[in-house]
């Protein structure tokens, strides 16, 4: 009872230090940062501000038209915000929708990630904007049941979000590409994350979540796609990445790229967890 008690105790502590930080920043803080890091991209590109799209693996030139006016809040996740772009040198009726997860870390602001929302599609002749699929695990929550996980069960877009930051924290030591090691060539793989595979699952034998995830290789074609296996386990009322590895890798086989596996499952007990949330809220 007493252990219960304190792993309640940790994991409030962690809630009330989140909720915290994110009190301490105004939602005019997050936009201020986001317009600094748009000018600073675009006066480092000639005047436009460029961002790599992981899914097509083209990069964009885009030219800022407006931010939305909400900013909003994910307790110990950070800030949201939303922009639209209009893209230079095409038709001045197409518009993206880019998102910006910005976090607090060290007392200040960080642009974890920017992200397309919504892309441009015509429709009956006319440019609107379409969602892009699959959405950023910040979306995927948006329109989930609110309440706290039964049991100290953590939600799927939780882990996705743990995996996310570690990928970019990688990422940010390594010249902005994920880098692992491969444990059958010996190679450093250089990798850009394009996707979160659904579902996430845990692994009831040991406790810990368990997510599939695509990487782009380093300036590699957009159909030659790596598939790395993430492990997360609770710590100290948070989450981390304990353990990634390959399991399935690219061959061209027929004139097409496609995902070998080097290994499969035998005999772990998995299930599928949920994408509820326990916060969402303005900033």
């Amino acid at each position: 009872m007493r252990m219960a008690t304190f792993g309640r105790a940790v994991v409030l502590l962690g809630l009330l230090t989140g909720f915290v930080w994110a009190q301490s920043f105004t939602r005019e803080d997050v936009l201020d940062i986001l317009q600094k890091h748009v000018q600073q991209v675009a006066q480092d590109h000639d005047g436009v501000y460029v961002l790599r799209d992981p899914e097509t693996g083209r990069t964009l030139k885009l030219k800022l038209l407006k931010f939305h006016s909400s900013v909003r809040r994910i307790q110990n996740y950070g800030f949201f915000a939303c922009a639209e772009f209009q893209p230079v040198g095409s038709d001045p009726e197409q518009r993206y929708d880019i998102d910006f997860w910005v976090k607090p870390e060290d007392g200040t602001l960080k642009v974890m990630e920017a992200r397309i929302h919504k892309e441009p599609y015509k429709l009956s002749g006319e440019w609107v904007m379409k969602s892009r699929q699959p959405q950023p695990w910040w979306w995927a929550i948006a329109g989930e049941h609110g309440g706290e996980a039964v049991g100290g069960e953590r939600r799927a877009w939780e882990v996705k979000a743990t995996i996310d930051e570690y990928v970019k924290k990688n990422a940010a030591r390594s010249g902005g590409y994920f880098t692992l090691p491969d444990d059958k060539t010996g190679q450093t793989l250089q990798l850009e994350m394009v996707r979160i595979h659904d579902p996430v699952r845990k692994l009831m034998k040991t406790g810990q979540y368990f997510a599939c995830v695509d990487f782009r290789e380093k300036d590699g074609p957009p159909e030659k796609l790596w598939d790395l296996d993430f492990w997360v386990a609770p710590k100290g009322g948070s989450l981390e990445v304990v353990q990634v590895k390959v399991h399935k890798e690219p061959k061209f086989v027929d004139g097409q790229w496609v995902k070998q596996p080097r290994y499969k499952w035998e005999g772990e007990e998995v299930r599928e967890i949920s994408f509820e949330v326990y916060d969402y809220g303005e900033a």
